[in-house]
């Protein structure tokens, strides 16, 4: 059986562009799941693209959270 490979094309480029735009506007992967119409999100991780801005505020999250148990 012939598996069915599609080229890289800027449609590719804007699922990318949509998934990590709905990602950093608040929606959970799980949600990008549904909307990209795939099976597993292991499929949907290759179309999240974090910038380090959003990384780092992920990490200061979790700054904050250990300063407040230890309040």
């Amino acid at each position: 059986m012939a598996t069915r490979h599609r080229p890289h094309t800027a449609s590719a480029d804007t699922r990318h562009s949509f998934a990590t735009n709905v990602v950093e506007a608040g929606a959970a992967i799980d949600e990008v799941q549904r909307l990209l119409g795939h099976r597993s999100v292991t499929s949907t991780q290759v179309y999240l693209h974090p910038s380090p801005q959003r990384l780092r505020a992920a990490v200061d999250r979790v700054g904050s959270l250990v300063e407040e148990v230890r309040s």
